[in-house]
């Protein structure tokens, strides 16, 4: 009986480490949110506690960047993660990119 209970633990470790890694960053329907940031809507996620971390993808890119960063910061490190301007899930706008207009409402992510 004393194998049986440990190959049973041994499954159900197995089943919760797979379904750790199956979180699907940039897509994590439990911790993604938007943030309206002038007349787009920026989209992100928070993995962990602790002090911040601010992760930011390359052009092109989108938070799936990070999926094998993400799980190893988090454990230290309060992680937001966040899709760029068009990118991911973000939405773009017709209005042009400008340095000024980055900095004229201040936002804060939580």
């Amino acid at each position: 009986m004393r194998t049986r209970i440990s190959f049973v633990t041994i499954l159900l470790l197995l089943f919760t480490t797979a379904a750790e890694c199956q979180i699907n960053y940039g897509s994590n329907k439990e911790v993604g949110k938007y943030i309206d940031v002038n007349d787009i809507k920026l989209y992100y996620e928070v993995y962990g506690a602790g002090e911040p971390v601010l992760l930011l993808h390359g052009n092109g890119g989108s938070i799936q960047n990070f999926e094998y960063q993400i799980p190893e910061l988090c454990r230290h490190f309060k992680v937001i993660a966040v899709d760029s301007r068009a990118q991911g899930k973000s939405t773009d706008s017709d209005q042009e990119i400008t340095y000024a207009r980055s900095h004229r409402h201040g936002k804060t992510l939580p």
